[in-house]
Order: structure tokens, then sequence, then C-alpha cells
């Protein structure tokens, strides 16, 4: 039976890619600029991996990430009148079980309870407002069915359920479903690689949101980790991601394409067999129709 990376981090990587935050739009703007806390097990930063729960064991994980963004620029980079700006930070308390583990396939399921604060400010009206309760809560479905050192492969299915309060800004108001094929290799003793694929969709968008929430989106990720000896216990991270969305006009058949460019930087220490410890920074480098930020985050993993 394989050994999950989680227990050890120098194993082939590991990650899951279902890239929720591709249909980031709802009614305040801020609060979904921000890439989503994801509900499948994750041991390195932000792009996550093949690998899965073993069979019969829960992990256990308490995740933090702190977000501010503004409009302040256009697609071109030139400055414009901001209306817009805000902070959000988002606690999680994630569950995933193992199903199967076996040297060439596995399965787990994953929930996410998150909790959000919200806080946002116009320029233009000084208008203020903050909000604070559970927000959207999305499950997911890992499979992975291929499992070697020169390569690694998975599915990811998840679906969010619109728990959160669309008009205090911590929900989005419908169901959104994702999907993602997820890989991973060792090309060295001291590399890993990690890439994923994934797509999206919005269902159930009630008319008032018409023109306003995008209907699919599509995620690459790319990711890198140094493998440093055993006897460290540190992984140090960057990843690049990109994103595109499409939100249809509720007046013409025409629809409008957003996207964004963010890269990612951080460190994954394992403190010992069963806890991990999570930490890095979310800065976003280029994008069009897409609010501009950065964010922190950290998560904590106990492996029972």
């Amino acid at each position: 039976m394989r050994t999950r990376a989680s227990v050890s981090l120098f194993a082939p990587p590991i990650r899951t890619a279902i890239c929720v935050a591709l249909l980031a739009a709802a009614p305040c703007r801020s609060a979904h600029a921000q890439a989503e806390i994801r509900p499948l097990s994750v041991t390195k930063l932000r792009v996550n991996g093949p690998e899965t729960v073993p069979e019969r064991r829960l992990e256990v994980g308490l995740l933090w990430q702190m977000g501010w963004y503004d409009e302040r620029f256009d697609g071109s980079g030139s400055a414009q009148d901001s209306d817009l700006s805000a902070s959000r930070g988002e606690l999680g308390l994630r569950l995933v079980a193992g199903l199967l583990d076996t040297r060439m396939f596995g399965a787990e399921v994953g929930l996410l309870i998150p909790v959000v604060f919200e806080w946002s400010e116009s320029s233009i009206t000084d208008e203020k407002s903050s909000a604070m309760g559970l927000s959207d809560v999305p499950v997911g479905l890992k499979l992975r069915f291929l499992s070697m050192r020169e390569a690694s492969l998975a599915l990811a299915l998840s679906v969010t359920t619109p728990t959160g309060d669309q008009a205090a800004g911590l929900g989005r108001g419908h169901t959104r479903m994702a999907q993602g094929l997820l890989f991973s290799s060792q090309p060295t003793s001291w590399l890993s690689v990690d890439a994923s694929l994934s797509a999206g969709v919005a269902l159930g968008v009630g008319d008032d949101q018409r023109g306003k929430v995008p209907t699919w989106g599509l995620a690459h990720e790319f990711g890198l980790a140094l493998l440093l000896p055993p006897d460290l216990g540190l992984t140090p991270c960057v990843e690049l991601g990109w994103t595109m969305s499409s939100t249809p006009d509720a007046r013409t058949d025409e629809s409008s394409k957003a996207h964004k460019l963010v890269l990612n930087l951080g460190l994954n220490y394992q403190l010992n067999d069963r806890i991990i410890l999570m930490q890095g920074a979310q800065v976003d480098l280029a994008g069009k129709h897409a609010d501009r930020g950065a964010m922190w985050f950290m998560s904590f993993l106990f492996l029972g």
C-alpha cells in the first residue's frame, strides 16, 4: 500500500486542482476575487495534486487566509479611479476521508466549512460595509488512477452549495460545479513538478444575477517544489496560476472574458509524521476585467 505524501513530503508530489475560484463573481466583487480554500487534500501550497488520503484515515485541516483587493488598474495596467477596495479573511475547517488506497488507485471525499470576514469601502461614495458568517460550502471527490514516480494522474470533482448569505456578500447565491485533471511528476530526486487543468460551470443562476455571474471558467496551474534533505523538513514552492471566466451580457448574445495571472511563493514544513504547516503569499501579476490584490495564507494539517 502506498504511503501518502502528507506523511512524507519527499515522496512524489501530491496536489489537487479544483479551481472553484474560476467562477469568481457575485454581489460583493472583492469577496470573490480571492482564491477559495478547496475541499480536498492539499500538502503544499495552492496548486494541488493527485495523491489521496490513505484508506480509512481522516485528514483534518485548519486553514486561514487574508487578502486585500481593489480595482485600481484596468486591463492595460494604467491607473484609473477605483470604486471599491476590500479586505477579506477566511477561516476554514477541512475534513478529508480516504476511501481507497492501493499502489495504482486511490479515492477520497472532502468537505470544507468556511467562515468569512469581509470589509469593503467605496472611494467614490465613501460607503463602508462589513459582514461575517458562513460562506458557501464545497464538497469534493478525488479519484487517482495512475501512481508512479514518473507520473501520477487523478480526476477531481467538486460541488459548491449556496449556503452563504448572498445579500451580505458571503455567498454567490447559486451552485457551482468544477472538475479537473491533476498531474504530478518527480523528474529528479530534488525537484517535483505539478500541473492541473480544470473547468467549472455555474448552475441555477437567477434572473437577478444574469450578466453579473460567469457561466463557465477555465484554469491552468503549474508548480515547482524543491525537495530538500528530509532531516530539514522544509519544502520551498513557487507556483503560477492562470484563470479565465466568461460572463454573458444580459442584453446581447455576446460575452465578456476576464482573466488573471497569479504567483504563489511559500514554504511547507513537516513538524512530524502527522502534522504539516504551510505558509505563503499570493500576488496577482496581471489580469483583465479582474480585481487586483494580494493574499497571505497558512494551514495546519493533521493526519489521523
